[in-house]
């Protein structure tokens, strides 16, 4: 026995009188459908309950149940209430038992004799139409299916992104403690070592005064280093304890009216010596005409000479630094508000475009650290790592805004970097 689709047409026909049914099935199996024959009503509504069918043939004048109850009862169920119906009959063909049969929820009424052709033609429309409608079953499946797919993807996506993100917090949480860990360890270590170096610098400048030490241009040389080391590692020490402060926001200034041309002048005689030993020539421009500010001198001294000895670290032996004073505004910060803008322009290695922020973090180097060199002012020297991290600090806890900018990093053909200070006025 062949098996049928699911989806395979079907039509139900309904007559009492066996002779009929078998006529119409004849004429349907023309157009490649399963036919259902029912001999009364009730043999129809069983039928009904285990055949979806795209439409019901039925005959009106019937023993028990006629045509017009069937279709009521069919109607009544929620399961065939959309079933399409055609009325045949012979005898109720009067305008009466039509309005009668479309009130009543029938499609079509055909009188017997009926033309086959029209009949067959009637069918195949519901038969279009249960094609149509199976396909969008299936479309709507299709689409259920794929939505059902998406939510889970979706689902699947969300608890990983939230997975990601707890991992990610956890992550910045742990960050967070180290980096307190380690402001809470350089701020110890700072303070434990700033009595130590107090002494020895003393006891290193008592010893420079002794004439017995002076007498002795050996012993003068070294104590002069020893107290000449002690200074800085003064210097890189109070320089720790700043950054703490610049990271905790308890860094205090103190406002007086500086001079920008005095501070920098000031800056200048402090590196002369070692401009001079690495044949660098250092210009001011613009820098006599910008106006008094309110800023905190020494904090301000520290940005400056922190940006000369960085333009000094990174050019070449006979290279130019020119430092550039001009007003200005800055949308960026306070749009009716002018500033002064001071450049530190130099002829050096330039800095890599990807590297131009993270310059003023703190303990960043450039380069292998492996090659570090404890020369202030050497050529590519090194340092701690602090100098522009505080200038950062500073410069913002002022109000200002500091950045660095250069074409790139190329020690041959040097394009050099310019340090932008914005400072309100």
């Amino acid at each position: 026995m062949m098996v049928m689709p699911p989806d395979y047409p079907k039509i139900l026909i309904v007559d009492d009188k066996p002779q009929n049914l078998y006529t119409l099935e004849r004429l349907l199996i023309k157009l490649d459908v399963l036919v259902f024959q029912a001999t009364s009503g009730f043999d129809a509504l069983a039928l009904t309950l285990e055949h979806d069918f795209c439409v019901a043939i039925i005959d009106i004048q019937m023993p028990e149940m006629d045509g017009y109850e069937l279709v009521e009862m069919l109607r009544s169920n929620q399961a065939t209430a959309s079933l399409p119906v055609i009325f045949v009959s012979a005898i109720y063909s009067d305008e009466y038992h039509h309005r009668k049969a479309y009130d009543t929820g029938v499609v079509d009424f055909l009188s017997k004799p009926f033309v086959p052709e029209i009949l067959l033609s009637k069918v195949n429309v519901f038969i279009a139409l249960y094609h149509q409608r199976h396909r969008l079953q299936t479309l709507v499946k299709q689409l259920n299916a794929a939505n059902d797919e998406i939510l889970r993807f979706n689902q699947e996506l969300e608890d990983k992104v939230n997975e990601r993100t707890e991992e990610l917090q956890r992550a910045y949480r742990q960050l967070e403690l180290l980096d307190r860990n380690k402001s809470d360890f350089i701020q110890v270590i700072s303070h434990e070592l700033r009595t130590p170096l107090s002494v020895f610098t003393g006891y290193s400048q008592l010893l420079l005064n002794m004439p017995q030490i002076q007498s002795d241009e050996m012993l003068s040389r070294m104590v002069s280093n020893l107290h000449t080391s002690s200074l800085r590692l003064k210097d890189i020490v109070n320089a720790m304890l700043e950054v703490v402060k610049v990271d905790s926001q308890t860094l205090e200034l103190h406002y007086v009216q500086v001079s920008i041309a005095d501070l920098l002048d000031l800056v200048y005689r402090g590196f002369r010596d070692a401009l001079t030993e690495r044949n660098l020539s250092l210009e001011m421009v613009g820098v006599a005409d910008l106006p008094l500010i309110e800023a905190d001198a020494q904090a301000l001294h520290k940005v400056f000479k922190n940006l000369v000895n960085n333009a000094i670290k990174y050019t070449p032996d006979g290279g130019q630094i020119t430092i550039r004073g001009q007003l200005q505004k800055d949308e960026e910060i306070a749009p009716a508000q002018s500033f002064v803008h001071i450049m530190v322009c130099d002829t050096g290695i330039g800095i890599d475009s990807e590297v131009q922020e993270l310059i003023f973090t703190k303990f960043y180097h450039t380069g292998d650290a492996s090659y570090h060199s404890s020369g202030e002012t050497k050529f590519k020297g090194g340092g701690p790592g602090l100098g522009l991290a505080l200038a950062k600090g500073f410069v913002e806890a002022h109000g200002g805004r500091i950045w660095a900018e250069s074409a790139g990093y190329d020690e041959h053909t040097c394009p050099g970097s310019q340090f932008h200070v914005l400072l309100p006025f």
